[in-house]
C-alpha cells in the first residue's frame, strides 16, 4: 500500500522541492532497505530525473539529485530506450 502511494506521488511529481525528497525516498529505499524497482517505478523515476527544470537554486539542487540518482542506480537504464533518455539528458545538462 505504502509503495502505491509512492508510486502515485512519483507519477504526477514535478521537478522541484517535492521531486527532490522523492528522490532522496527512492535513494534511501535502494540503498538502506535494498529494495529493488518494479518497471513502473523505473518509468517514473526516469521520467522525473530526465525533467529539465529552470536554472533556479532549487532547479540546480534537482539536477545534482537526478545526476546522483542516474549514476547510483544503474537499474534505470536496463533498456536501451531508457539509457538513450538518459545520455540525452546529460547532452542537455552540457549546454
Amino acid at each position: 500500500k505504502l509503495r502505491q502511494e509512492l508510486l502515485n506521488r512519483l507519477k504526477e511529481a514535478t521537478a522541484g522541492v517535492e521531486a527532490s525528497a522523492l528522490l532522496r525516498l527512492y535513494c534511501a529505499l535502494r540503498g538502506i532497505a535494498g529494495i529493488k524497482f518494479q518497471d513502473d517505478e523505473v518509468s517514473g523515476l526516469l521520467r522525473l530525473v530526465t525533467q529539465k527544470p529552470p536554472p533556479t537554486p532549487a532547479g540546480v539542487r534537482f539536477v545534482s539529485l537526478s545526476l546522483c540518482m542516474i549514476l547510483a542506480c544503474p537499474s534505470l537504464m536496463a533498456a536501451a530506450d531508457h539509457e538513450k533518455k538518459a545520455i540525452e539528458w546529460v547532452q542537455w545538462l552540457k549546454k
